[in-house]
């Protein structure tokens, strides 16, 4: 886990990869329509409900980024009959520019780009599973095709994604139609090969092999290779996409549905698309709960999380549910009334030993006060002074804004009307005078307050801290 979260990471901090899928505009299709899509990351995730288009956004991705080979695969889909397709990509200092045209006869690729690589693990793995049924002795299969050494760590890979401890495994690469994978296990006193695999077994050793092939600096595309395995080796296919794809700079576009693939990449990784009142739909921002809870991004609780009083509730809500809905589901903000009483709970349950966490998230002017015995479980929201000072000041310095957002003509005169106001009172009693509860006022000021960069940046910050503090 602790190098899965180290190559998540370089996912994250990565920049200036070799080769990079920038962007692909599709224009004029019978299912899609017309739509712009940036990625701009090493590594995207394609996700949402069945049925919506997920699949014809990749092939459609496919298509422009390799015509020719798009168009003579008997795995592209025959519904893109008609509009067309770019793809942009970086290539070192340059932008590399491929184009399809659905409905032409001919397709041409152009331009120098490397190997683009369509992967659907069912698809490719049942095919080559019924050629090896054919034969019934293994040994004609394999004859005249050494066997592929695979060391220890690769044996624990395959182990890792299936769940299952191998003690040998031999890999022999057949020349069929085109080159495939015929594995040989011995599992305990069982011994079978690649004619005998259930298909979550195949899928996953597919998977693998295809990556542990794959040459630097390629571009793959997956369609749902979690689609036949179970959660355990979903979350290990996802640690292990992680690694290759730093290790050898791949651009990765995988098609899924995974809630394990999602929690590890993150939402910030992900194209969330779904369908809307005119068909096909990318969701712009963050996607609302009932959505990721199609996607069985669900509410499992990670933390109970302390906080001093209903405002900072408040920003934490409105933090986690704008930037990360996903650690947001799993997290139970409970209102202590006070930082005593946040570090008695602490104290009570800092040695308890449970599956979930608990944190205690004080105001910045707290900081340097916590007792030492609940330091790892303790965060700071942003800012060196109380929230409510914060907000007091930032609202002062930004009145035209602020009224202008909450149409509010008179809001100077109201602001006005509460000098001399202690900062714990000023900004309920602006709440009450606007008719307004402080969290629905709170609510409304996230959205400008977050604008300011200053602020957006110490919220990053923090938001970064709170996602390791849960372990995310």
């Amino acid at each position: 886990m602790a190098r899965a979260k180290d190559w998540q990471g370089r996912l994250t901090r990565t920049a200036n990869w070799p080769v990079s899928l920038k962007k692909l505009v599709v224009d004029s299709n019978s299912i899609l329509g017309s739509k712009e899509v940036d990625f701009n990351r090493p590594l995207t995730l394609i996700c949402g409900p069945n049925g919506v288009g997920k699949s014809v956004l990749l092939q459609s991705l496919w298509a422009a980024s390799d015509p020719e080979g798009w168009a003579r695969s008997p795995y592209r889909d025959r519904r893109l009959e008609n509009g067309t397709a770019s793809a942009s990509f970086g290539k070192g200092e340059e932008t590399v520019e491929r184009k399809i045209e659905f409905g032409a006869v001919e397709h041409e690729t152009e331009n120098e780009l490397g190997d683009v690589r369509f992967v659907n693990c069912w698809w490719e793995s049942n095919d080559y599973q019924k050629y090896f049924l054919t034969e019934e002795d293994s040994e004609v299969l394999k004859e005249g095709y050494a066997k592929v050494d695979l060391d220890k760590d690769e044996i624990e890979q395959l182990s890792a994604l299936t769940g299952k401890e191998y003690s040998e495994v031999s890999l022999f690469e057949i020349e069929a139609d085109e080159t495939v994978p015929f594995f040989e296990v011995r599992y305990g006193a069982d011994r079978y090969d690649s004619r005998s695999m259930g298909t979550g077994e195949i899928c996953a050793f597919h998977a693998w092999w295809v990556l542990r092939r794959a040459k630097p600096e390629e571009i793959f595309l997956f369609d749902e290779p979690e689609a036949f395995l179970s959660f355990g080796s979903q979350v290990k296919l996802s640690h292990y996409i992680a690694r290759v794809c730093c290790e050898k700079q791949l651009s990765i576009v995988i098609c899924t549905h995974s809630p394990a693939f999602i929690d590890f990449f993150g939402l910030d990784k992900s194209l969330v698309v779904t369908r809307g009142e005119n068909g096909f739909v990318v969701i712009d921002g963050t996607p609302r709960p009932r959505l990721l809870g199609q996607l069985g991004v669900a509410a499992q609780l990670r933390a109970i999380v302390f906080v001093e009083d209903v405002l900072a509730r408040s920003l934490l809500v409105a933090l986690l549910e704008r930037v990360d809905p996903i650690s947001r589901s799993g997290v139970y903000i409970d209102v202590r009334g006070s930082d005593g009483e946040i570090i008695s709970v602490l104290k009570s349950v800092v040695d308890i030993e449970v599956p979930i966490k608990f944190l205690g998230v004080f105001d910045g002017d707290q900081k340097g006060k916590t007792p030492e015995k609940i330091a790892a479980a303790t965060l700071f929201l942003p800012g060196d002074q109380a929230l409510e000072r914060d907000l007091k000041e930032f609202v002062r310095s930004n009145v035209a804004a602020v009224g202008e957002r909450l149409d509010v003509p008179d809001f100077a005169a109201v602001v006005a009307s509460l000098e001399g106001d202690e900062h714990h009172d000023w900004f309920g009693n602006l709440a009450s005078d606007l008719g307004m509860t402080s969290p629905e006022l709170f609510q409304a000021l996230v959205p400008i307050w977050v604008n300011d960069e200053k602020v957006r940046a110490a919220f990053e910050a923090f938001h970064l801290e709170f996602r390791t503090a849960l372990g995310a």
